[in-house]
């Protein structure tokens, strides 16, 4: 059980460390951001602040044209039982019989 937002009662706190691409100046270096061609031929170049890259070719993108994710699963969720079924197959996930490092050992 859990959910990206820890809106569970159960979900437990995340910690994560620094990333590589976080420190100094590698923000900046490994920023692009994503703008309609009209502004990128107003505008210009830019390169103190990161890459400008103009967005083209979207209108027609779907979910088929993902390289690894063009499924489209049909998941259903009783709102009574909550059991829950993907393309008629039922999911079901087992309880953890252990939890190492969790609420109980959490240190602040």
């Amino acid at each position: 059980m859990g959910d990206g937002n820890a809106s569970v009662e159960r979900a437990q706190p995340v910690t994560t460390g620094p990333f590589f691409g976080g420190l100094g100046t590698a923000p900046r270096a490994l920023a692009i951001r994503f703008i309609s061609s009209a502004a990128r031929e107003t505008i210009g170049p830019r390169t103190k602040a990161g890459r400008w890259e103009a967005v083209r070719a979207t209108r027609g993108v779907r979910k088929q044209d993902m390289v690894r994710n063009g499924a489209l699963p049909n998941v259903l969720v009783d709102p009574d039982t909550l059991e829950a079924t993907l393309d008629g197959a039922p999911l079901r996930g087992e309880p953890a019989a252990e939890v190492p490092m969790n609420r109980l050992y959490l240190l602040s």
